[in-house]
């Protein structure tokens, strides 16, 4: 006897969606909602720490919930979006406040420190990924126009690769409390363009958060510093 959940449906190979379509278990949407379903694990486990911060803490419940709509949108080849643009603006928020608190970088630095910490950068790679398999499900049966191409981002944030722009970051934001993308949908493969956004900027606000954890925790970061070149050799006089 199988427990219940077990349907024996997906026995195939295949998996269906939230309208019943049948897809292989393999394809680009399924790679890109089980990977949304593992970075909300990953979250999970963070959240399990005793001694992650309260502030750290609701922010990462929010994203929780945000990501299960980002997995109802990827499961749904049609339909009406799930997550609403109010969910970039949060993130917006969240990641203008982190950027402001914490000391700037002029390198890269190494993922790790402390063990949320560790797991905040886990999660933002895991992120990262599933934001490229929804990339690549947007482009899927494409023969021209990517839907965000073109589309400007004022307040996009920058820190994963140094805090420089935080100022100007933060004079941008301040004109307005909205997002400055709106709720649309890829007509041609179904994917919530809110999606894409939300897990670029998410990738963002966990690096801050790992970050953040690491100075709750007074670890220091170890910044990656680029190589001195090296010195011409002497000529010979011979």
């Amino acid at each position: 006897m199988r427990p219940h959940i077990s349907t024996g449906t997906g026995d195939d190979g295949t998996t269906g969606l939230l309208k019943g379509e049948r897809v292989p278990k393999s394809a680009l949407r399924i790679h890109a909602i089980g990977t949304v379903d593992e970075l909300n694990s990953i979250l999970g486990v963070v959240l399990s720490e005793v001694g992650l911060p309260d502030d750290l803490r609701k922010e990462i419940e929010r994203v929780q919930r945000a990501l299960f709509n980002v997995g109802a949108d990827l499961a749904s080849a049609s339909g009406s979006p799930r997550l609403p643009a109010m969910s970039i603006g949060e993130l917006e928020q969240w990641g203008a406040a982190m950027e402001q608190a914490l000391p700037s970088l002029g390198n890269f630095i190494l993922p790790g420190g402390s063990k949320i910490a560790a797991l905040l950068h886990q999660a933002r790679a895991v992120c990262r990924r599933a934001e490229r398999w929804v990339v690549g499900l947007n482009h899927e049966g494409k023969t021209c126009g990517f839907p965000l191409m073109g589309t400007p981002f004022p307040r996009r944030l920058r820190s994963s690769v140094g805090a420089r722009e935080t100022q100007r970051f933060a004079r941008s934001f301040a004109g307005s409390s909205k997002s400055c993308v709106s709720d649309a949908t890829s007509q041609s493969s179904g994917v919530n363009t809110n999606v894409l956004v939300y897990l670029n900027r998410l990738s963002d606000c966990l690096f801050l958060a790992a970050r953040m954890a690491n100075r709750a925790k007074e670890h220091p970061e170890v910044e990656i510093r680029s190589p001195e070149p090296a010195a011409a050799p002497a000529r010979s006089r011979n």
